[in-house]
């Protein structure tokens, strides 16, 4: 089923009717399928309703907020977009999760995981820090500064490789 929600969530006919179904399904596990669906669009406008919509908590769970944001940023026109998302909601975010909560950790590492370039760790670096010294030191932001900072060593080691291979 997962296979077919998501080739429905490519059209907007599809994507509403997806979030329509959700709305109305009792199983988990159609829910979670039908939320991945959704967040695998290219739809640019979609995914920001629906980030929207899960921070909202009214017609999409606010705890399944994470699993949105995780999915969004695994598409190639959602990854920055999650981040986008995250910086600009990010008061919101902690006053409906506690900065130190798992959806908080799981939001943060998600929505920075894809970034390897010097210029991303240091907006991710800076934007924290900006928010307070506290912020600065969550356990999750340091672990997504230092999966950065991996990510940026393996592409100084791997892509001349990866680029000779695919030439």
């Amino acid at each position: 089923m997962k296979i077919i929600f998501t080739a429905g969530a490519k059209t907007e006919i599809g994507w509403h009717f997806l979030l329509k179904m959700y709305s109305t399904l009792v199983s988990e596990a159609e829910k979670l399928e039908i939320l991945e669906a959704l967040a695998s669009t290219d739809d640019v406008g979609n995914l920001i309703r629906l980030m929207q919509t899960g921070l909202k908590g009214i017609q999409i769970r606010s705890q399944d907020l994470s699993i949105i944001i995780s999915t969004v940023s695994q598409t190639l026109p959602g990854h920055l977009l999650a981040w986008d998302f995250v910086k600009e909601n990010w008061k919101q975010l902690t006053r409906k999760f506690h900065s130190g909560s798992f959806t908080i950790q799981n939001i943060v590492t998600s929505a920075t995981r894809q970034f390897s370039t010097e210029e991303h760790l240091r907006e991710v670096k800076a934007f924290f820090e900006s928010m307070s010294e506290e912020t600065a030191q969550l356990r999750c932001v340091q672990e997504a500064i230092e999966t950065i900072q991996l990510n940026i060593q393996w592409m100084d080691i791997n892509l001349v490789n990866l680029e000779k291979l695919l030439l």
